[in-house]
């Protein structure tokens, strides 16, 4: 994870994740456009959007505890 941060020079934007993802689930553009795509695509039909966006917010969380605790 570190080497790819540094590869992209994006560790700035790890701090601000919380509020990034936020943008996300209430730019309701991206959600019409979610909802389209899995009309569209049977494997991701049924998938909520807001709840994947919630959970990649709990496993960042997680993995950041772990690096600060290394």
């Amino acid at each position: 994870m570190d080497n790819t941060f540094s590869k992209r020079d994006s560790f700035e934007y790890l701090n601000d994740y919380e509020q990034i993802i936020d943008f996300i689930i209430s730019n309701e553009r991206l959600e019409k456009l979610w909802n389209i795509y899995s009309n569209k695509y049977k494997y991701s039909n049924g998938i909520d959007i807001n709840e994947i966006l919630n959970l990649l917010k709990d496993i960042i969380k997680e993995l950041n505890l772990e690096v600060v605790a290394v």
